[in-house]
């Protein structure tokens, strides 16, 4: 039985490895993209400490999205500032849910339910850069 432990362990280990890599090469090709980069104004992708992504846009609306590896989830975290005499941030968080099935394929499930391939995700995950109006409406 620890051996089945084991291979999830490192089955969600390589998928939280994936999503990473993926999330910093998507990140890095919308800052070379004249149109994102217009945008965005940029983004700023930092691996952070003890299992944790960091996206950031410092134009406003400013967002700074947190991303944490769970065992068998990420969890996403969005906060917003909308102009600069916003004292309090808006947040929203979500948290999928990482399935892998009896073919070893990797997918997420979001809050509606829907299953997601490591490619959907990020651009699921990243698009509030790219549409904030449509974050700051679910806030």
């Amino acid at each position: 039985m620890g051996h089945r432990q084991d291979d999830g362990q490192s089955d969600m280990a390589g998928v939280w490895n994936d999503l990473q890599a993926l999330v910093s090469e998507v990140v890095e090709q919308m800052n070379h993209i004249g149109e994102f980069r217009q945008r965005t104004g940029g983004l700023d992708f930092q691996r952070g400490l003890l299992d944790t992504i960091v996206v950031k846009k410092q134009l406003l609306p400013a967002i700074y999205l947190t991303l944490t590896r769970g065992t068998d989830v990420i969890d996403v975290h969005y906060k917003v500032l909308i102009n600069h005499s916003n004292t309090t941030e808006q947040e929203m968080w979500e948290t999928l849910r990482i399935e892998i099935d009896e073919t070893r394929r990797v997918l997420f499930r979001n809050k509606e339910g829907e299953s997601l391939t490591t490619e959907r995700v990020v651009f699921y995950i990243l698009r509030p850069f790219l549409r904030p109006a449509d974050l700051i409406k679910s806030l």
